[in-house]
């Protein structure tokens, strides 16, 4: 039969230890050229589990002389595992040093390509092109443009897809929050055990924006709580202090050492 068309078979097989087990999918055709498209699919229509498998193309003319060639496929249908990280979760960029910004650090277990948002509900406050397997970006309350955002709670969204289209998305709370700031000593270290009227006490100071309920605790350096001047305190907007005279609430000294002073709003 000279005039006979070429037979041409695709067959998909799954490797296994290095070396390919039995096809799950046959494609076949006849003609002097080739072209089948496979979908990740068996013969019986299910999916493909994910793993790497291999294509062959086998052609036969009409004698029966046959030629084949493969190649390395892979089925890849887990989106990257994302990871997302903002150190603190909590700023107050009002430039007083403390919180003015956070860093937020992203990490994936493969290759992507995406970006890094800042949103409030849907309209987007700041974005960053991604790509890779990791980065960091601090973010210090402003927009592209340098204006500051108002107050409020915002979302860090990271999306991404991985080189076969596969997209993973991951979001994390976000607060701005400047009620309170400038959380000051008048001096950083005072002695109060000596009696003497030197150095007596210290006063502390914060800068309050709006009406708030205040909780101001004293630590000492394992964390242990000396002290609790203002529980839930309410304040109005303006310049709150407290001065310690070092000592607790039983009216005896506090040991010397270093002390924190723990502000919450």
């Amino acid at each position: 039969l000279p005039d006979a068309l070429p037979l041409w078979e695709v067959v998909v097989a799954p490797i296994v230890d290095g070396v390919a087990g039995a096809p799950i999918r046959r494609i076949s055709g006849t003609g002097r050229s080739a072209a089948a498209a496979w979908n990740g699919t068996a013969n019986d229509g299910t999916r493909a589990p994910d793993g790497r498998y291999r294509v062959t193309l086998r052609l036969l003319d009409a004698a029966g002389n046959a030629a084949t060639r493969s190649w390395p496929a892979l089925v890849d249908t887990t989106p990257p595992a994302l990871t997302l990280a903002l150190a603190p979760a909590t700023i107050s960029p009002n430039r007083d040093g403390t919180a003015d910004a956070t860093r937020i650090t992203w990490a994936s277990d493969e290759a992507l390509t995406g970006t890094l948002r800042i949103v409030r509900g849907t309209a987007v406050v700041r974005s960053w092109p991604v790509r890779g397997t990791g980065g960091t970006f601090a973010w210090d309350g402003r927009t592209a443009a340098g204006a500051a955002v108002p107050d409020g709670r915002l979302k860090v969204v990271l999306a991404g897809t991985d080189g076969l289209a596969n997209r993973a998305t991951l979001s994390s709370a976000l607060l701005v929050d400047r009620t309170v700031g400038s959380l000051r000593w008048a001096a950083s270290a005072f002695h109060p055990q000596d009696g003497d009227r030197l150095a007596a006490t210290s006063t502390l100071s914060v800068r309050v924006a709006r009406s708030a309920r205040l909780t101001l605790r004293i630590l000492d350096a394992s964390g242990a709580v000396i002290r609790r001047p203002w529980a839930n305190r309410a304040f109005a907007a303006g310049t709150a202090s407290w001065r310690w005279d070092g000592k607790t609430p039983s009216g005896a000294f506090a040991p010397e050492g270093r002390y924190i002073a723990e502000l919450t709003a």
